[in-house]
């Protein structure tokens, strides 16, 4: 795969906007609201392109050659090009599944919950992505039984950004605070002047916002994700953005969030888990 300029990162925007699924994670990186890397098959006339978010999530997408696939993308997929880390991938075309699957053959596992985790002599693991609609009317009955005045918040500053650690935070998303403070917004659910919560924009485009949120370990299973996150949602409705809600069908405590905050799963998509 070609790794392509900066400069000519527009050039994977007209396809993107084909995907028919959620790629806001793919916009962030090729309108260059945060630092990802942009392949391609060809860097003067380019129908393809694999787009690396630098959380580890990738999209490949667009006219996707027999000789592109078979050779560059193959060897990606297997680690056998340098890949130094592990990926999250979605594809565009549903056709390009079968492609995957029929390439990797037996260097690719099928994920399930009821067994037990052995990927050894596994190079990509198969898992499920869903995106989910927010259902306004059932995040109101929601509402209903929780009161927000309840709890305490502060937005996410500076030093909150910097200091917020685990896995979904801000600062895997954005480059910095400086621009996650100009271009989103987070909420922290604050205890005895703790943040033992938070939730965030992972991505923001025109009028969505892809919701993040952690909770720290020594705080979970009590209820405040859903509590943060819900007060994030109604900064959502206050500014008419749209709450934008997408995780791993085995994210079992994910899934169950977005159901409990009003959020209905809409599609289901192949998602490739690109091993080390």
């Amino acid at each position: 795969m070609k790794l392509l300029p900066r400069n000519d990162y527009m050039l994977a925007i007209p396809l993107l906007k084909e995907v028919s699924f959620n790629n806001l994670f793919a916009r962030s990186v090729v309108e260059q609201h945060v630092d990802g890397k942009v392949y391609t098959d060809n860097l003067i006339h380019p129908k393809a392109f694999y787009v690396i978010h630098p959380y580890g999530m990738s999209l490949l997408y667009g006219n996707v050659s027999d000789d592109f696939f078979h050779y560059a993308v193959k060897d990606h997929l297997l680690g056998c090009n340098g890949r130094k880390k592990s990926e999250w991938l979605q594809v565009f075309p549903s056709d390009l599944e079968d492609k995957i699957d029929n390439i990797i053959g037996d260097k690719m596992r099928i994920f399930d919950s009821a067994q037990d985790q052995d990927n050894s002599g596994s190079s990509v693991v198969k898992h499920q992505r869903v995106n989910f609609k927010f259902n306004h009317q059932k995040f109101g009955q929601f509402r209903q039984r929780i009161n927000l005045n309840d709890y305490s918040f502060c937005n996410v500053d500076k030093n909150l950004f910097n200091e917020t650690n685990g896995s979904v935070v801000p600062n895997n998303f954005w480059n910095n605070a400086s621009e996650f403070l100009k271009q989103g917004v987070g909420i922290a659910l604050m205890v005895e002047g703790r943040a033992i919560a938070v939730a965030f924009s992972a991505f923001m485009h025109d009028d969505m916002l892809e919701l993040g949120m952690e909770t720290k370990s020594e705080s979970r299973k009590r209820g405040f994700a859903s509590i943060v996150t819900a007060k994030l949602i109604e900064y959502c409705i206050e500014k008419g953005l749209e709450p934008v809600w997408s995780c791993r069908r085995g994210n079992q405590g994910s899934y169950n969030l977005a159901i409990k905050l009003g959020f209905e799963p809409i599609v289901c998509l192949p998602y490739y888990e690109l091993l080390m």
